[in-house]
């Protein structure tokens, strides 16, 4: 099983594939574009979630500077389990700390592009 860090990585490499071979053919960028599941299944070799849409967007022109909305973080909606809670109240200051910490990196990773590896 990959580690999150691992699966960034391994996601970080196929983005610069598919940005490396965009740059390079103007075929591939056009199919990629019109097609981006289909693009990226071809990559990694296996089917994707299809839970995901995918929007790919030509951003080479470097007189334009793109702005992208992020989706809002709903932090009211995220909820401990009895085992996290329990930590917290029990005073396990490092553990609570970490459960927290994750749940906000979990909460401000919502809608980041690395869902390209759900089986």
């Amino acid at each position: 099983m990959n580690t999150y860090t691992e699966s960034q990585t391994v996601g970080l490499k196929v983005l610069n594939n598919l940005y490396q071979m965009s740059w390079e053919s103007p075929e591939f960028k056009e199919r990629f574009i019109n097609n981006p599941s289909i693009i990226i299944e071809e990559i990694v070799g296996h089917k994707i979630s299809s839970d995901y849409r995918y929007h790919v967007e030509d951003q080479s022109d470097s007189s334009i500077i793109y702005l992208n909305i992020p989706p809002k973080n709903e932090l009211d909606s995220l909820e401990l389990s009895d085992e996290q809670l329990e930590l917290v109240a029990g005073g396990d200051v490092i553990a609570a700390t970490l459960i927290i910490g994750g749940i906000c990196l979990v909460a401000g990773a919502i809608g980041c592009a690395v869902g390209y590896y759900t089986n």
